[in-house]
């Protein structure tokens, strides 16, 4: 991935100072599980401690500023999608194409991009999304959650 931009890099700076909480140059798993879903990133333990093993090279349960930056490259700024892309993503996820996605199209949606997770972590994603609590997710409750 490309180098961050200016603006990437002043909130990278701001994302780390923030989630530092004891304020000691590293963020720690306790401190990484906590504040990430204040930034819209909604990881499992299980995903954040994959996470931290692939960009913690000091320390396994940790992250310096440095290993941070590549961290916020691969999870923050990858993961920002345009409202095209989101809604593309929903379409080609929509296998019945009904309008809608069920525990079976977010399962295939989740192996496409990569994330292996068992039935309860789908089905509790699910209920995460599914705003009126109708077992499924409409376009809009996925755009306001991806947007949220």
């Amino acid at each position: 991935m490309d180098e961050l931009t200016e603006d990437e890099l002043l909130d990278c700076k701001e994302t780390f100072e923030f989630l530092d909480k004891n304020n000691n140059g590293v963020i720690e798993l306790n401190e990484l599980c906590s504040g990430l879903g204040f930034l819209g990133l909604h990881l499992t333990n299980r995903e954040i401690q994959t996470l931290l093993g692939k960009f913690g090279k000091e320390c396994k349960d940790c992250l310096n500023f440095e290993e941070y930056k590549e961290f916020y490259k691969h999870c923050i700024v990858a993961h920002d999608m345009t409202r095209d892309e989101a809604e593309r993503l929903f379409r080609d996820s929509d296998l019945t194409k009904d309008g809608y996605l069920d525990m079976s199209d977010l399962r295939c949606m989740l192996i496409e991009k990569g994330e292996l997770l068992d039935e309860n972590e789908v089905s509790s994603l699910l209920r995460e999304y599914d705003s009126n609590c109708d077992s499924r997710v409409s376009i809009d409750e996925f755009l306001d959650r991806v947007y949220d």
